[in-house]
């Protein structure tokens, strides 16, 4: 009697953890899809630092990521 409320006591333990994983996995799946699309990043020509584009400033052909490095111009490398 005692192995078999053992056995039953160590199913019921499996099927609650398999069900919480699989409640966890389906929540980051959600995460992942509802998160922001990839952007297109830019290279600041005076200090090489990454940004995304729409933040950058556009001077003579070349991305700066600030009105000083635009004012001081690129860095030759």
């Amino acid at each position: 009697m005692k192995t078999l409320l053992m056995l039953i006591a160590l199913a019921l333990i499996f099927f609650i953890g398999r069900h919480l994983w699989r409640q966890r996995q389906r929540q980051q799946q959600a995460a992942r899809k509802t998160s922001t699309p990839a952007q297109l990043t830019v290279r600041c020509a005076h200090c090489g630092l990454y940004l995304p584009s729409q933040e950058a400033i556009e001077a003579q052909g070349r991305s700066y990521c600030c009105p000083e490095h635009r004012d001081a111009g690129p860095l030759d490398r």
